[in-house]
């Protein structure tokens, strides 16, 4: 996967995106082991380049397609980073990141990660969900980093024969990411913006406590 890095063709996936190189390399400084984690993986520029600067301290946690998170891992592992976990999903309609997502929410995985940069799907439906569900699993001080606030499928290939398919001509023609960001992260009591429609820190938790099971004095023991 790496070797697309510099083609004609790949050429606006080439360039790692600068707020989560700034971010990771601020948060080294601070912690010696990061956790970081990330939605769509495009080509890995920026799981590379993220590689490069924690150099095998802490982990990289890698969220996408089944084939494409197993080649970058085995591409990073040539390559000699060796802390990288892929968390794959198939293609089948319905299935996404999302699940791979809560798995580690069901393995209690609350409030470990210090970077979140989320690339996906760039819609609505995917993305305002992956925030909240990301949300559960940035630490308090955390970072979250949004890519592409401005991009539509009208001005991309991106399924260019078969979106018609999925979504309406408003939705084909909305900058859907820069929609929930505003909508839902800008309005949202847990974080700071530090850099606007990009950047966010997480200054709170919004995660409750696990209560004390309670069982009332008529219930039943069977």
């Amino acid at each position: 996967m790496l070797e697309k890095i510099g083609r004609p063709e790949t050429s606006t996936l080439s360039t790692p995106q600068q707020s989560v190189v700034e971010a990771i390399s601020y948060i080294k400084s601070q912690n010696p082991a990061p956790v970081f984690a990330e939605f769509g993986i495009g080509i890995g520029t920026t799981t590379f380049e993220v590689a490069k600067i924690l150099n095998n301290s802490g982990e990289i946690h890698i969220f996408d397609f089944h084939e494409s998170v197993q080649e970058l891992r085995y591409d990073l592992h040539t390559r000699g980073f060796t802390n990288v976990f892929p968390h794959g999903n198939t293609g089948k309609h319905w299935d996404s990141y999302h699940w791979s997502i809560s798995k580690l929410l069901q393995a209690g995985q609350e409030e470990r990660f210090d970077l979140i940069y989320i690339d996906g799907a760039h819609t609505y439906l995917h993305d305002a969900l992956a925030f909240f569900m990301a949300d559960r699993l940035l630490k308090v001080n955390g970072i979250m980093v949004f890519d592409d606030w401005n991009w539509r499928y009208a001005d991309s290939q991106a399924m260019k024969d078969i979106r018609h398919l999925f979504m309406t001509d408003e939705q084909i023609n909305a900058n859907q990411v820069g929609m929930f960001i505003q909508e839902l992260v800008e309005t949202h009591i847990g974080y700071e913006r530090l850099l606007a429609n990009e950047v966010y820190r997480k200054v709170a938790s919004t995660t409750k406590p696990k209560a004390a099971q309670y069982r009332p004095a008529f219930a039943t023991t069977a």
